[in-house]
Formats: structure tokens, sequence, C-alpha cells
């Protein structure tokens, strides 16, 4: 219990979008009340996440039917705006002076859980075979893994490799779900020499 109460959260370097992407989250939490918790933030968008996979999730379980197209414009929106409320949650907690060690775990905890249902959503939206859609699974939460055991050993949570990270990793599953909402998942199973003379 002791470790939990000395813990100090550091984040990496920012890469070029957090930088370029700063302004605008910098503005949105502006907009939240000063009596929102910012766990309450943090909860909202895992919601979001959860919302979004259940609605694909109506129309089919197994990864291999279409869904209607509308499902991956909800599902872009709702990654959209549970990056923003992941990005704001920390600034909320600084404004409000109610940082803690918990409500990063809570977040942290948060973000994990929300990485299976974007691993599930984008296996969707490519028609993965079940196989296909574990191994993302097992990667995606191993380097999730890896990122907290790292900052368990060095007190620095790393969230990129050079300039691709958590942010870099939210635009494209936007839009590649906005991609999929536009075009369908046909899109997808298009294969290269089809397209090659």
């Amino acid at each position: 219990m002791a470790e939990l109460k000395e813990y100090k959260y550091k984040s990496c370097e920012y890469t070029f979008l957090d930088n370029a992407l700063t302004p605008y989250w910098e503005g949105v939490v502006k907009w939240v009340p000063l009596w929102v918790a910012p766990n309450l933030i943090t909860f909202v968008g895992w919601l979001l996440i959860i919302v979004s996979y259940v609605n694909i999730l109506r129309y089919d379980y197994t990864l291999q039917k279409d869904v209607p197209n509308y499902c991956f414009i909800l599902t872009a929106f709702c990654v959209w705006a549970y990056s923003t409320l992941d990005a704001i949650d920390g600034k909320q907690a600084r404004r409000t002076k109610s940082s803690s060690p918990l409500g990063q775990l809570f977040d942290h905890g948060c973000d994990s859980f929300s990485t299976a249902f974007f691993v599930l959503a984008m296996a969707q939206a490519f028609k993965l075979e079940g196989y296909q859609a574990i191994l993302i699974f097992i990667a995606s939460q191993g380097a999730f893994w890896a990122a907290s055991w790292i900052e368990y050993h060095t007190g620095v949570l790393k969230t990129n490799v050079g300039q691709l990270g958590v942010t870099e990793i939210h635009i494209i599953v936007t839009v590649t779900h906005l991609i999929t909402g536009i075009f369908g998942q046909k899109l997808w199973q298009i294969s290269i020499s089809s397209i090659l003379p």
C-alpha cells in the first residue's frame, strides 16, 4: 500500500500528434465543469467504446458477416470521443487538484479493457479469422503489459515507440472505421492481385 501512496505519474515524450492535438485537448477540458470528477470522464469514454462494440455485436458475433455501415461511423465517433476523453481526464485531475494513484490505476484499467474492444471492432471491420483476432489481441495486450512493466521499473509510462504512440493508434482506428463506414467491409477484402494487371 505504501507503493501506491508514493506513486507519481510520469509520461514519456509526446509524439508529433500529441503536441499537435494538445491545444485541442486543452480547449475541450475548459468546457468541462470543475465539479466533474476525472474518473467520470474516464468512465464515460470507456462506456462509449463498449456501446460502439455492442452495437456491432447486435449484427454479428462471428467476425464474418456484413455489418451495416453506420455501425462503423458510430464506432469512429466513439473512438475519437474516447481518445479525447482519455487525453483530458488527466488534465481535469490537475485542474481540480484531484490527481491520485488510484485514479491513474482506474484510467489504465479502462484503457486496457478498451483495447480489447478496439481489436474486436477492427477485426469486425476487416472480417478477420478468429485466430487472427486472437493474435492481434495478444499483441496489443502484450504491448500494454510491457508498457506497465517498464513503468514499474523505470517510473515512466512509455506509450510510444518513436513517433507512433497511443494517439496515432487512436487516429488510425478512427480513420479505418470511417473508411469502413463509407465504403463497407468489402473494401478490405480486395486482394492486391485483383487490382494489379
